[in-house]
């Protein structure tokens, strides 16, 4: 089955992969592979050492479905399966070849059915079929020359294509249109227990509000997702579903080239998306480069870290900056790792925005600042204690002499939503 499986990839995938690999040169990516080998191993050390393999002594159901994946994709695929403890519906893959581990999280084994499992492992052995760990796009933006704008926008598109072919495997691994929409229902929602027949109507109701929305209303910001937006996601999953379920009873009887109508349809919706959502695009004043975008970023998550915590309101606002400034880098990472490691990031933000001040245009300095003031104001509607020295430590780092000017302004008068702060 492994030749008939080559034909579910995802076209449009491909053709972004070629684009991506153009314009970061051959030089470039043949450098990437001996980074992915040293990354690899240490994953494998981490696994050992952190999380718990996952045998048929341990799980046995699970360990059979997962095995039953591996027969039915065929080839040499070697890797192993792990659970590690966490209150998240999530999994992940690190692969080099054919050779890859797997990791998901315990709350997937505690809330999932088996079919939704087995659609979750077959999403992941799909980024080993089509090689998705060749690339790394965060890892590709925290280099030090970084990419410019169309490379990373090119990236992202790649990024959110891939999870088309990869939910194609998983698929065929589960068998089941039902358990697929429904894994990729509860990881979106974080809902359990809900009818898979509720769980269809609604998301084919807001694929088409969602397509009808995305006609009347244009642009956006959908290039900075690393995932394509849910309802696409299980639209192709639908549009494919018979084709799919056909390819894993009968193989000789599925047909490539008629696939390819499927591929079309849901190109032109990813397509439509990434022409109308670039970079620039929405954004009133969008900072010039990534390494100005990620000193705003950087800015903003220190002060929202300074009580102690990210609540979910700083989040917001984050969120909502992230989106508004086209930062071609995925949030969620940047949040986890400030988070996870917040003694270090506190401590080390002022020097690095001292560092990437020179860089940054007066006008853009202030709008920082002004962010960070409507953020504190926003959550806790004051600007006294940790937040006061964290926006003074700010302002002495990036050079701004006129804070109290802006919490003076902003007391009196509320930017409200984060929005206007752009239109200043």
């Amino acid at each position: 089955m492994r030749a008939q499986l080559e034909g579910l990839r995802f076209s449009y995938e491909k053709e972004l992969l070629e684009q991506v690999k153009r314009s970061l040169g051959p030089e470039r990516v043949n450098k990437r592979e001996a980074v992915r080998r040293e990354q690899f191993h240490a994953r494998k050390r981490s696994l050992l050492g952190d999380a718990v393999r996952i045998t048929e002594d341990l799980l046995p159901d699970v360990h059979r479905r997962y095995m039953e994946c591996l027969a039915l994709l065929g080839g040499d695929l070697k890797g192993d399966l792990y659970v590690q403890q966490s209150p998240e519906y999530n999994a992940s893959v690190f692969a080099m070849g054919d050779r890859f581990d797997i990791m998901v999280h315990s709350s997937l084994l505690r809330d999932f059915t088996l079919d939704e499992l087995t659609f979750v492992m077959g999403h992941e052995l799909g980024h080993v079929l089509f090689d998705h760990s060749s690339f790394s796009i965060h890892e590709v933006f925290r280099e030090e020359n970084g990419v410019d704008s169309n490379t990373a926008q090119s990236m992202l598109a790649w990024s959110r294509a891939a999870e088309v072919s990869a939910d194609r495997i998983g698929l065929v691994c589960c068998g089941t249109l039902s358990g697929a929409t429904s894994a990729l229902f509860k990881t979106s929602s974080g809902i359990p227990g809900i009818d898979q027949t509720r769980i269809l109507a609604s998301l084919r109701s807001q694929y088409d509000e969602l397509v009808a929305h995305i006609d009347d209303e244009g642009e956006g910001h959908e290039w900075v997702r690393t995932h394509p937006m849910v309802p696409i996601r299980f639209k192709a999953i639908e549009l494919g579903a018979l084709d799919l379920v056909m390819l894993r009873k009968n193989a000789s009887m599925f047909s490539a080239r008629g696939f390819r109508g499927i591929d079309k349809q849901i190109a032109n919706i990813l397509r439509k998306l990434d022409e109308r959502s670039g970079p620039g695009m929405g954004s009133s004043r969008p900072l010039a480069n990534p390494n100005q975008q990620a000193a705003a970023l950087i800015a903003l998550v220190y002060v929202a870290l300074c009580d102690g915590s990210l609540s979910a309101t700083e989040r917001t606002v984050l969120t909502d900056v992230h989106m508004k400034l086209s930062c071609p880098f995925p949030l969620s990472d940047i949040l986890d790792s400030a988070v996870k490691n917040r003694l270090d990031f506190v401590s080390g933000a002022p020097g690095e925005l001292k560092r990437r001040s020179d860089r940054l245009h007066p006008d853009d300095v202030e709008l920082v600042v002004r962010l960070a003031v409507a953020m504190c104001l926003q959550c806790s509607r004051k600007v006294d204690g940790a937040e006061k020295v964290a926006l003074q430590t700010l302002s002495h780092s990036l050079k701004f002499n006129g804070l109290d000017t802006v919490i003076k302004e902003y007391r009196e008068n509320p930017p409200g939503r984060i929005q206007r702060v752009f239109r200043h």
